[in-house]
């Protein structure tokens, strides 16, 4: 089975979840990009992130129809790391001996979610609060003795 192929498979797997078991949290992990990355791919690398926005896309129609995610819905795509920036040709490339690899993008968005655009605050933002973020999200204690991050404030009402 093609990388395409099972890209659709399991967005169709994730659907039939949705519908089925009305989970409150679900972790889906697109790794396609990073495939063709890795390959030095790069006209792949866009396609692949078109189609992962328009999965996305999709995703967010179907919590809008559903009444059990409709108005309680929050989303949140990121990457598990970055890629090199200099030079260039390191851009296949993520470890922490890449300049850049260390930069990762998020974006949030739906149901309590403060509505921001690009957010550009002094100091850094570290994946490692994505995780008390959406306990925060779902309204469960964090046992501060077991979580590192903060609550990233900045995106939650």
């Amino acid at each position: 089975m093609g990388k395409r192929s099972f890209r659709r498979v399991y967005t169709s797997l994730c659907f039939g979840v949705y519908e089925k078991k009305k989970p409150e949290l679900i972790y889906i992990a697109y790794a396609e990009t990073d495939d063709f990355a890795h390959d030095g791919d790069y006209s792949a690398y866009l396609k692949s992130a078109n189609t992962t926005d328009g999965m996305l896309k999709e995703l967010w129609n179907f919590t809008q129809s559903d009444s059990f995610y409709k108005g309680n819905t929050v989303f949140i795509v990121t990457t598990d790391h970055g890629r090199g920036t200099e030079p260039l040709k390191t851009w296949r490339r993520h470890g922490k001996n890449i300049d850049g690899a260390d930069q990762v993008w998020l974006i949030v968005f739906g149901n309590n979610i403060k509505v921001k655009g690009e957010v550009l605050e002094q100091g850094q933002l570290h994946s490692i609060s994505i995780a008390p973020t959406v306990l925060s999200i779902l309204d469960v204690a964090i046992d501060n003795s077991n979580i590192n991050g903060k609550i990233l404030d900045v995106l939650v009402k």
